[in-house]
């Protein structure tokens, strides 16, 4: 499953919104009738703190996603 673009506005951070969003995908993963097995997502190298809110939730570094311009 991919996780992508999750945003909590600035006046709603620190109130587990962002716990409550992560918990529903991970449940919407889960209920998928697919061979899924892990949930995956790209973090910005400069962003730490969602860093240290998708580690605290057990996500680890698995790869590295490359891009360039089209």
């Amino acid at each position: 499953a991919v996780l992508n673009e999750v945003y909590v506005h600035p006046a709603a951070r620190g109130a587990g919104v962002a716990d409550d969003l992560l918990d529903a995908a991970l449940a919407v993963a889960r209920q998928q009738d697919l061979p899924l097995d892990r949930m995956v997502l790209d973090v910005d190298r400069e962003n730490e703190r969602a860093q240290t809110f998708y580690e605290r939730h057990g996500f680890e570094h698995w790869g590295e996603m490359l891009a360039r311009d089209v």
